[in-house]
């Protein structure tokens, strides 16, 4: 298959300067980087806000930040990076619309009362019908939770709806999300008394779409507050969570609620320039209110792009995903509601909505054709050329926007710069399309409309990740290939994260090196090998990034590095501690251009935050650390329990928002009352243990005793911290198992407290034996010779039983 054609950018000095080559998708290949002007143009497809962000979208707009990142940092580019926020299309509108109506049903509701539940029971049932059709109705009413099981059990087994040994893919996971936003209506339906609030938050799923089938298409369209009201809050809870993870802001952001009449334009500008028809939709009655219809229906037009006409008069359609141009379901996904329910209008089967006469209940905007709204895609196009012009260096987003998304953006924009219907194909909108890759975890890929992810926020609130460990994650990945987080995945990131911080920790604790550090360069002092390895560090971190930005090559340069110089400072020979801070210098600048810290450099900093105590700790952290070694050294001593080491006297008056000066102040007062009682040897151990374990640890600080010396302190590292969480953790399995072994243990005691000779006396026999047994059954006919064995071992065993009860104390 020929690759679609590109035409390189005009050379431009300041990129041939740095030489990089990028995988662009318009090529399917590397290519040279060249940036039209001095500023490289960058426009990034934006998020859809109306949930919060989850990994896979931190997947896309982190790694997104680190090329960012690259160009402005390292390679020392300008980049004017604009990024939309789309908060107008199909889901917006359907989540916002059911929110709004919600709302209005529970205005002036403070109860669940009688018509709330009538209600809800009624959207239960609707819900049922619509999303599980497969539950009969008898069941929905009388017992759902069984009707399910019936019809749908092997799905949660892992099988397919068909239960034909096809493997379960996204109908499936609707099944099963549809099935716990039923199981969460029928609790709330069934539960007693309940606040309304409880009771909305287990029935909401249930109520927002019944209730939107009922009222939603009364909504006034011209009332776009009804759905910004939705994304307002979904956007700023999206550049929460980006600061949370230290993604740059965008220079420029654009919103398509705010381009209308832009769009409008946009759209004319391509059918005047021949590439675009109308086509009347099919009349509609409007609604008046809830009882009554507007008989006069409302008449509209939509707008469609022609991909025939394009390609006829020499464009290109389907430049990134050639393939993908007669993949029909691929074309209705992109156009969602957009799509017409008869297409045989269209001229082609590919042809797209540029506008979309509005349907009742949704937003609208005047314009020569009716009240309509934009397409999907010509939002990006018709923002990116406003704030970036005719052509633009860059455009990303994730690889599920390739086709039809941002093939159908090129076809519509170089529709609308080119003059009157001519078509020059080396007027190419973009130049360099790159696509981040999708992220799965342990195999599983998330999604909004399935509702199977985990958010950024969760992820990061549980410490599932920090916001470094999942940037080393993505960076130990290629940008623009799928990943995958799994165990391995994240161990490994572990551990290059542990040896990162520990090398810097261990340059900090270099004697001198806060001199050093205030040295404009680490260069003098003797020579050593390791400023070869420094070298050759640099050129392969160099040469990587300039190919395609190879991250996790890069990476493991500077792993590379560091394991280099453990080897040398673990060897015999002396390392100059000038070689030491130009190496710790050099990995941290790096560790910085990643966005590693989100903190600014400092000038000469060694390592990122967490490395270092904070200076307004200092004080308070080394008068704790040097109590505690006193009261180890007279304990090592042997001397006597009287008069053991007090505490430094430091105020801590004008601290009152200093953490070290507050738990300073709280040990001080913990110590004036063991030293009131004279305390003892053990009582004083026990404290300086208490002071490593609690209270430096909460200061995210640790202690680490070396015979005769002062005791090592510095931050936490990441290995400390995982090994006492792995510590606490099978502490806790193992509290947890005897529990369960103990319960166990009861159950069994408690089992045979009854006498085997009365084991048996039930309804089901009518005579037995002297030791109980049954000889004959309800009916007094004789107990066969096989039942009896079966039963005489069950006594057997209860016998045993009831001996250990009988010499319990529960006896």
């Amino acid at each position: 298959m020929a690759q679609p054609k590109w035409h390189a950018p005009p050379a431009n000095a300041a990129s041939r300067r740095v030489d990089i080559s990028i995988y662009n998708s318009l090529t399917s290949g590397k290519v040279p980087f060249d940036a039209l002007t001095e500023t490289v143009s960058w426009y990034a497809c934006g998020p859809t806000v109306y949930d919060d962000a989850h990994l896979g979208h931190a997947r896309n707009y982190v790694s997104t930040d680190i090329i960012r990142r690259i160009l402005q940092d390292y390679f020392k580019f300008d980049v004017n990076f604009v990024m939309n926020i789309t908060d107008v299309d199909d889901k917006i509108i359907i989540a916002a619309r059911e929110q709004h109506v919600l709302d209005q049903w529970l205005a002036g509701r403070t109860s669940v009362d009688d018509e709330v539940r009538k209600t809800t029971a009624a959207a239960f049932a609707w819900f049922v019908k619509k999303r599980l059709p497969d539950v009969s109705e008898h069941r929905v009413s009388t017992n759902y939770v069984d009707g399910f099981e019936q019809s749908y059990g092997h799905v949660l087994q892992g099988k397919s709806t068909a239960n034909d040994g096809t493997p379960p893919g996204d109908d499936e996971a609707k099944v099963k999300r549809y099935h716990k936003e039923a199981l969460a209506a029928v609790n709330a339906l069934e539960a007693g008394d309940l606040d309304l609030q409880t009771f909305i938050e287990g029935a909401s799923s249930v109520l927002k779409p019944y209730l939107d089938s009922l009222h939603g298409k009364l909504i006034d369209g011209s009332d776009h507050h009804i759905f910004t009201k939705l994304t307002k809050k979904y956007e700023q809870r999206y550049f929460e969570d980006m600061a949370s993870l230290n993604v740059l802001p965008p220079d420029k952001l654009t919103r398509v609620t705010e381009y209308g009449p832009q769009i409008v334009e946009y759209v004319k500008r391509i059918q005047d320039n021949g590439f675009a028809y109308e086509h009347e939709e099919l009349t509609k009655k409007v609604p008046i209110d809830e009882e009554s219809v507007n008989e006069n229906p409302a008449k509209a037009k939509s707008v469609y792009y022609d991909t025939s006409r394009w390609v006829a008069s020499g464009g290109e359609y389907a430049r990134l995903k050639p393939a993908s141009k007669t993949d029909k379901a691929a074309q209705a996904d992109g156009e969602g509601s957009l799509a017409s329910k008869d297409s045989t209008f269209k001229r082609s089967t590919a042809d797209f909505a540029l506008w979309k006469a509005s349907k009742e209940g949704e937003p609208f905007w005047e314009s020569s054709w009716g009240r309509g709204r934009p397409g999907w895609h010509i939002e990006c196009s018709a923002m990116a050329s406003d704030a970036l012009g005719k052509q633009i260096d860059i455009h990303s987003g994730g690889i599920d926007l390739a086709f039809p998304h941002h093939d159908n953006e090129l076809a519509q924009s170089e529709a609308y710069w080119c003059e009157k219907g001519h078509v020059d194909p080396k007027n190419q909108w973009v130049n360099y399309f790159i696509h981040m890759g999708h992220l799965s975890i342990e195999g599983q890929k998330m999604s909004k409309s399935l509702k199977n992810f985990t958010t950024i926020r969760e992820s990061l609130a549980t410490k599932e990740f920090t916001s470094r460990r999942l940037r080393i994650i993505f960076l130990q990945g290629a940008w623009g290939s799928g990943l995958e987080i799994s165990k391995t995945v994240k161990e490994t990131a572990a551990k290059w994260e542990e040896s990162i911080e520990n090398f810097f920790l261990n340059v900090n604790d270099l004697p001198e090196m806060k001199d050093l550090s205030l040295a404009s360069n680490g260069t003098n002092g003797t020579a050593s090998s390791l400023d070869g390895a420094l070298q050759e560090a640099q050129q392969a971190f160099r040469k990587a990034l300039k190919d395609s930005f190879d991250t996790p090559t890069a990476m493991r340069s500077i792993a590379n590095l560091v394991s280099t110089y453990n080897t040398e400072v673990n060897s015999d020979r002396h390392v100059p501690n000038a070689t030491s801070l130009s190496i710790a210098r050099w990995v941290t600048e790096m560790v910085h251009i990643f966005g590693l810290d989100a903190t600014p450099l400092q000038p000469g900093q060694i390592g990122w935050s967490g490395s270092t105590i904070p200076e307004e700790g200092n004080e308070f952290v080394e008068a704790l650390a040097s109590w505690r070694d006193k009261v180890r050294a007279q304990a090592n001593d042997g001397a006597s329990d009287a008069k053991w080491p007090i505490l430094d006297n430091i105020t801590t008056d004008g601290s009152p928002d200093n953490p070290y000066a507050t738990a300073y102040a709280a040990f001080s007062q913990r110590l004036s009352k063991l030293q009131d009682v004279s305390a003892t040897k053990a009582a004083c151990l026990k404290e300086s243990d208490y002071l490593r374990d609690t209270v430096l640890w909460d200061l995210d600080i640790g202690l680490e005793d070396r015979d005769g010396r002062p005791s090592l302190v510095r931050p936490l590292s990441a290995r400390a911290r995982r090994e006492r969480a792995e510590a606490e953790e099978k502490a806790a399995a193992k509290v947890t198992a005897k529990a369960a072994k103990e319960k166990e243990d009861q159950e069994k005691l408690e089992k045979g407290k009854l006498s085997p000779l009365e084991m048996f006396k039930t309804d089901e026999y009518s005579e037995w034996d002297a030791e109980g047994m049954p000889t004959k059954d309800k009916e007094g006919k004789e107990i066969a010779k096989s039942a009896s064995k079966k039963l005489k071992k069950r006594w057997e065993v209860q016998k045993k039983a009831h001996e250990v009860w009988l010499k319990s104390p529960a006896a």
